[in-house]
């Protein structure tokens, strides 16, 4: 499926997407350059493969609309790292929403990118 949706994505990108069977993580994230984790909560909530495709239609355009790389610069910045120390980053920092005019625009474009 992701693969699928990824097809249609303004940036061509190599997707990836990986599943977290966690059923406490109740969500999908993205993270720059195209990495893509489903948790297996949020698949508990969905009824369909059209769901689905919104649910990852939606991460992509975060890493499309550069949402996951200007958090990512923000971070380094206030931890005052480098690129290269990418390895000390925690993924709890990429989880908090990118706020409501990103998610809105992310959700808007996912959708049309799911259809």
């Amino acid at each position: 499926m992701g693969d699928h949706v990824a097809a249609h994505a303004q940036r061509k990108l190599l997707y990836q997407f990986h599943f977290d069977p966690d059923s406490g993580f109740k969500s999908a994230v993205a993270l720059p350059g195209g990495q893509i984790f489903v948790g297996g909560g949020i698949l508990a909530y969905l009824d369909s493969e059209d769901q689905l495709a919104a649910v990852l239609g939606r991460e992509i355009e975060h890493v499309a609309l550069n949402h996951c790389r200007d958090r990512l610069i923000q971070v380094l910045s206030d931890q005052h790292l480098s690129a290269d120390d990418a390895d000390k980053l925690d993924i709890e920092l990429f989880m908090p929403g990118y706020g409501y005019d990103n998610e809105f625009a992310a959700d808007r474009e996912g959708v049309k990118l799911a259809m």
